[in-house]
């Protein structure tokens, strides 16, 4: 006991640090923070040295080889499905996947490209160099996030030991799940972290030092601002945070008024070239182009010049918006500010949460601190704060909500790793002399949370939680008795067997070819799929343009039926075989008794041929995974009312 009394924040931030990166970095899998995958190609296209976005066809991305999109694949379906799992295997046999500049696509992800590549220098230099030793995709990956996050361990190691005061509450504030798990990702929120807390600390430290400040600390502050500015313009209200360094500890009150003057200039003009800049680039859903606009991460009714009008010209609509986006919904951007993980649908329980909020109150109120800021200058945290977070909700209901909505609905807690510490640490004093409580308690706090969320987090992608699954292959070899093709499961079988053919295979000697002839195979009907069943189809297609049809029938007239079609190939192989991957929760409220899988090819002048056929259908009752969805859903319901 006496051991941990005498270790010091830094050195305890250090080693939970190690230890809980290691063991989320296991626990992981690659791209599951939001829009993860979209920022990794944006950090593909600056390590090829494509640092402003790329526009072409009323489109904005830039150009993803096969070899990214086969790894991306996988974790894809899990960041944006919550119901699909995956197993170690799948994240060991990711490193087989050979990194490679052939069969590339114009993939869209209008919501990074307009990122700065300031918010990806670290992991775009990972990606540069392991990319001359031939590295596979997933070392590529691996790379940039653990270069990130020895970037941010640096980093927050000195913001602790560099804070003048509230040590072992900023310590607890980064060490928080969700600060551990943005960082371990290509996020571009990170390096805003980065920069964010080391100027806050930094800026705290010279207003408490005995020297006066020099040019070289006016240049190190120039330095932080540039960067911030350029990573994420709406934190720059934090430069209001200058006003808590006094004029006495500057040379002199022209030098004082000159530096501040410089500082404020310079945040004002980076901010102001850096967002007319992307503005040039800003493709509003509706312009944008409509056969690519779907299913990308683009808000539907979205229009910032049309929203900026709005507010313009009526100037209480916007205090409206950010009173009703505080008060409304506060438990989804509190509740992320702690945990809040996955595609937003890995939630910790409120209880947790409301206890996490009592023990940062708890050791801000009785930490020993020698000396602190004056209240008065404190204002100027909450007023920095406040100015931040008004830039944020701005920007957000700018580029994200419906024109007119009234609130801003995309609130995320993690938005708020930079802005909240400055809030906390209004409560930091030098009346209570309670040296031992605060030490213990974030020992102990840090070490329970993270732990609960890591197995959380554990849960979600690894642990199969479904009740019953129905799955099977085929790779039209075989026919059995009534001239049907065979499967893996000996119940199924599968209509459309006049379409065997023997002249081209992928694997085995046998395909399916859809033609004028035979454009229909593959036919499975089957009864009964249900609302919250997952469905996993894959196959190999020669050609192009095939088509995976899901369709049922309701029973009940006053529910609709469904046809659900894919045609999207993910990627080649090298001889020129297409992979396609179809994976549905079924969503839509259907008594079905009569449902049928078929491939059809629509186009009666080509020939596709179809190879490695594979299905599942997995059924699930009251378990974690079904709570969770309910939970979601009900979230996004209460959200939109």
């Amino acid at each position: 006991m006496q051991l941990l009394l005498k270790i010091k924040p830094h050195y305890f931030f250090l080693l939970a640090a190690l230890y809980f990166h290691w063991k989320l970095d296991k626990l992981t899998p690659p791209l599951q923070v939001p829009d993860e995958f979209n920022h990794f190609y944006k950090a593909l296209q600056i390590s090829e040295g494509q640092f402003l976005p790329v526009k072409q066809d009323n489109r904005l991305g830039g150009v993803v080889p096969a070899s990214v999109r086969e790894f991306v694949l996988p974790y894809g379906n899990a960041a944006t499905n919550l119901k699909y799992t995956l197993t170690q295997k799948e994240l060991y046999d990711s490193f087989k996947i050979k990194y490679s500049n052939s069969d590339t696509i114009f993939y869209d992800f209008p919501n990074t490209a307009i990122y700065s590549p300031v918010s990806y220098f670290p992991q775009a230099l990972a990606i540069y160099v392991l990319k001359k030793f031939d590295c596979p995709v997933a070392s590529l990956y691996y790379g940039g996030r653990n270069l990130i996050f020895i970037c941010w361990l640096f980093a927050m190691f000195f913001v602790i030991k560099m804070i003048p005061y509230g040590k072992w509450l900023v310590t607890l504030l980064i060490l928080l799940p969700m600060n551990m798990y943005i960082m371990n990702s290509f996020s571009a929120d990170t390096v805003t972290n980065i920069i964010s807390l080391l100027f806050i600390s930094y800026v705290l430290k010279l207003s408490q030092q005995e020297k006066k400040i020099n040019y070289g600390n006016i240049l190190l502050l120039l330095g932080m601002i540039t960067i911030l500015a350029f990573a994420k313009v709406v934190y720059i209200g934090l430069v209001l945070l200058l006003f808590v360094i006094p004029p006495k500890q500057f040379k002199s009150l022209p030098y004082y008024i000159f530096s501040l003057l410089i500082l404020f200039v310079s945040a004002f003009l980076i901010t102001y070239y850096w967002s007319n800049l992307i503005l040039t680039y800003y493709t509003p859903y509706a312009n944008y182009n409509e056969v690519y606009r779907n299913g990308i991460c683009l808000s539907n009714c979205a229009n910032y010049y049309l929203q900026k009008e709005l507010i313009l010209n009526n100037k209480m609509y916007f205090i409206d918006v950010i009173y009703k986006s505080i008060l409304q919904h506060p438990f989804s951007y509190l509740n992320g500010y702690i945990g809040l993980f996955g595609n937003m649908d890995i939630l910790l329980p409120k209880e947790l949460i409301y206890y996490s909020y009592t023990v940062i109150g708890l050791v801000a109120i009785t930490e020993y601190n020698e000396k602190v800021t004056h209240f008065l200058y404190k204002i100027i945290f909450i007023i920095a704060g406040l100015a931040a977070f008004i830039f944020l909700l701005l920007s957000q209901h700018l580029t994200w909500d419906c024109v007119g909505e009234g609130i801003v609905d995309l609130l995320q807690g993690r938005y708020l790793i930079p802005i909240l510490p400055l809030l906390f640490l209004v409560f930091s004093n030098s009346i209570f002399k309670v040296k031992l409580i605060p030490n213990i308690i974030v020992m102990i706090f840090v070490c329970y949370i993270n732990r609960y969320s890591a197995k959380t987090i554990y849960n979600r992608f690894f642990v199969e939680s479904y009740d019953k699954k129905t799955e099977f292959y085929c790779g039209g070899e075989e026919l059995n008795e009534k001239k049907n093709f065979k499967t893996t499961n000996e119940k199924i079988e599968l209509e459309g067997a006049s379409s065997q053919t023997d002249s081209v295979a992928r694997t085995g000697k046998h395909s399916i070819v859809l033609s004028i002839k035979s454009p229909y195979s593959l036919i499975y009907k089957f009864k009964n799929l249900e609302y919250g069943d997952l469905i996993e189809i894959s196959a190999w297609e020669k050609g192009s343009g095939a088509q995976f049809v899901l369709a049922g029938e309701c029973k009940n007239k006053k529910l609709s039926n469904f046809y659900i079609p894919n045609s999207f190939i993910n990627f080649r192989d090298n001889k020129g075989w297409g992979y396609i991957n179809m994976v549905q929760t079924v969503t839509m409220k259907c008594d079905s008794s009569n449902v049928s899988f078929f491939v059809w090819n629509p186009d009666s002048t080509s020939k596709i041929y179809i190879d490695d056929f594979r299905f599942s259908i997995k059924k699930f009752k009251d378990n974690y995974q079904d709570s969770l969805f309910s939970k979601i859903a009900q979230m996004n319901s209460s959200r939109l009312k």
